[in-house]
């Protein structure tokens, strides 16, 4: 798709009672990719909470336009099965 908004988050990526940043890859990425929405996001620094190190995430993103809805109604069959350790 065209390109489209890049951001630079800093903060903490690995906090007690958020997602991960992984999520946004693994997770988040796959489920807006069906949407038409494409996300990139790259981890250059992890940073938590305690008053350490920021964490640096850059993210870019575009869509297609207008997105259509997306129907989570049905369960499916799995079609796969990873581990991440």
């Amino acid at each position: 798709c065209a390109p489209g908004r890049q951001l630079l988050l800093r903060g903490g990526t690995d906090v007690n009672f958020s997602p991960p940043a992984a999520h946004s890859a693994l997770v988040l990425a796959p489920l807006l990719a069906r949407m038409g929405v494409y996300l990139d996001a790259r981890v250059a620094a992890r940073g938590f909470n305690d008053g350490g190190p920021l964490g640096q995430v850059t993210v870019a993103a575009c869509c297609e336009t207008p997105l259509p809805p997306l129907n989570l109604t049905e369960r499916g069959k799995p079609t796969s099965l990873r581990a991440f350790v």
